[in-house]
């Protein structure tokens, strides 16, 4: 949901965002809270700033859907052919959707609604204001490229999970490739194995679980997560009162799905994933 806005925004509003951070002025609220929070990296692809996909691998609309198509769905487009097979490296094939087909697809990615900012009531109106107050909003920036309530700043940050093998020590933290395969190793212009791009949170309510595996069951795991560049932020939450902690999860519980979406118990939702 909201895809389209996104493709909307542009790369200078990203790179001047990344830019300005803390810049100290009277006019930027909270500017001096965000000085301890290191600033991400824009990931420059293809295109321009990538905005689409967890490590920000690309940087329009049009190109995520063409790979969503080829990698998740197993269906080769003009842009994104299926793989060779290993037993027949030199194989091609005629791409499985046509240059109409996934214009069509992306255009009506664009037409889906972008998710909404439901009343919270004074709970979450409070735990707006600590969440922007702790330094939260320097990176899940609310409103960037005229485009309102997305809050993210599109940018790379380590983000380190001492779970991880790979974490904090460097290294890949799904192991060396094994030898027999002879891999190359990665590339330099790739991202590190511990960074990620800092998602949209609007629609954050509805779209547990939560982190880039799905290992953060409530909004309140995901928010423990955030170590490597965001614990500073980790641990002003933890420091809060229990009454500030629940009222940022009160907010976060407001940004919401559109109203139109049809929630998972809808019966029809349910026919729908079936097909």
């Amino acid at each position: 949901f909201g895809a389209g806005w996104i493709d909307l925004i542009s790369d200078r509003a990203i790179l001047r965002n990344a830019r300005n951070r803390g810049v100290r002025t009277a006019v930027r609220e909270f500017a001096l809270q965000f000085d301890d929070i290191p600033v991400g990296s824009a990931r420059h692809v293809s295109g321009g700033v990538g905005k689409f996909g967890w490590r920000g691998q690309f940087a329009t609309l049009a190109e995520f859907v063409s790979a969503a198509c080829a990698n998740e769905l197993g269906l080769g487009t003009p842009s994104n052919p299926q793989p060779s097979p290993f037993t027949n490296p030199g194989h091609t094939g005629e791409p499985d959707l046509d240059r109409g087909q996934v214009r069509a697809l992306v255009a009506f990615v664009k037409t889906l609604p972008r998710p909404v900012e439901a009343d919270g009531g004074a709970p979450a109106a409070r735990g707006k204001h600590v969440f922007r107050e702790i330094g939260c909003g320097a990176c899940h920036v609310p409103d960037l490229g005229g485009v309102t309530g997305v809050y993210s700043d599109f940018l790379l940050y380590k983000m380190d999970d001492p779970r991880s093998a790979g974490s904090s020590g460097g290294g890949d933290p799904y192991g060396p490739a094994p030898p027999q395969l002879n891999l190359p190793g990665r590339p330099d212009s790739e991202p590190d194995p511990a960074e990620w791009k800092t998602p949209p949170l609007w629609g954050v309510a509805d779209s547990a679980p939560y982190w880039h595996d799905g290992s953060a069951a409530t909004l309140k795991d995901a928010i423990l997560h955030h170590q490597g560049m965001g614990k500073v932020v980790t641990k002003r939450y933890t420091s809060l009162p229990a009454a500030d902690q629940e009222a940022v999860l009160a907010f976060l519980a407001t940004l919401k799905a559109p109203p139109t979406a049809l929630p998972l118990s809808n019966p029809a939702a349910t026919r729908l994933a079936r097909r």
